[in-house]
């Protein structure tokens, strides 16, 4: 890897881009959601589904709803709705 003096001088800057005006968000973020839903359950289907709908994730179309938790809500605030079902994972 890069030295982290070197990796901290290699970029101008770093564009976060959540609401997909630069970047399609559904090509991206998408999938990432879905596959940490199915992580952090594991087989549990039914701990996966009440995952999915505390982050209003639609897994049979593997897009968020409109107005979800995941694309509209901070980190801190998804840990707080997730952390009941999660124990912390």
């Amino acid at each position: 890897g890069m030295p982290a003096r070197a990796l901290a001088t290699a970029f101008d800057a770093v564009v976060f881009d959540k609401d997909g005006t630069l970047l399609d968000f559904a090509a991206t973020w998408n999938p990432a959601i879905y596959d940490a839903i199915c992580e952090s359950a594991g087989s549990d289907g039914q701990l996966r589904a009440r995952i999915a709908n505390v982050l209003g994730f639609d897994m049979a179309l593997r897009e968020p709803l409109p107005e979800a938790p995941v694309v509209h809500m901070g980190n801190s605030e998804l840990i707080e709705l997730l952390t009941p079902h999660t124990d912390g994972r």
